[in-house]
This record gives structure tokens, sequence and C-alpha cells, in this order.
């Protein structure tokens, strides 16, 4: 019905999943500004970096990742991202 066609990937071929690159690529951008420079704590900052994402407004759809999952905005602040 809405014509969406399952994809097979390998955990050694991950470039088949570019939604999944693009928001780890941008997870890692945000956490490269607060993670030490022995990254011992970058794992308390992943929820952080994961929520300022899911609200963050992506430019190709205008919508936020939380908005396209379950349908409807989330109840915090929208951020728009820097062009």
């Amino acid at each position: 019905m809405l014509k969406i066609n399952k994809i097979q990937s390998t955990a050694f071929h991950p470039e088949s999943q570019g939604s999944i690159e693009k928001s780890h690529r941008v997870l890692a951008e945000y956490l490269r500004h607060y993670v030490n420079e022995d990254q011992t704590n970058w794992d308390k900052w992943v929820p952080s970096a994961t929520y300022v994402y899911n609200i963050t407004v992506l430019p190709a759809t205008g919508f936020t990742p939380f908005e396209l999952l379950f349908g409807r905005p989330c109840l915090t602040l929208r951020f728009k991202e820097a062009a």
C-alpha cells in the first residue's frame, strides 16, 4: 500500500543504511564538543545528544525525527538546524 521496499544489509556493509549513517555522523559531531580529550565520558553525553537530534528540525523534511516516528510534535523545544 505504501510501496515500501525492505532492503537487506549486513553488519559489514552499513553504507546501505544511509539514514543511520547520517544520524551517527551528526551524533558524533555533537559529542565531539563535550567529550573529554581521553574520551572517558562519551557515554554520559549520548542521551543528551540523542535528545537534541530527535527534536531538531531536519532541512530535508521540515520535521523532527520525533515527529516522523510518532506522528506528533514533541511537547518540548524544537531546534532549527543551523544552515
